[in-house]
């Protein structure tokens, strides 16, 4: 379940009962992807407007995402 709390803001819940296992698929990431240097930008920019942020940074099959 997707909602917004007003303690952390944007959250992904699950239903009490429900289990996973490795391997599971649990979501689709489809936010934007950027480069190093824009997520830096935005970072700066949300300590700023005291914003909360979260990047992702991950690798796969050699290439490096933001």
């Amino acid at each position: 379940m997707f909602c917004t709390c007003s303690f952390i803001g944007y959250a992904v819940f699950v239903q009490e009962g429900v289990t996973f296992s490795k391997g599971d698929f649990l979501l689709v990431y489809t936010g934007d992807v950027i480069n190093m240097n824009e997520a830096e930008t935005q970072e700066r920019i949300y300590q700023k407007e005291h914003r909360g942020c979260y990047m992702y940074f991950y690798s796969h099959d050699g290439r490096h995402f933001w």
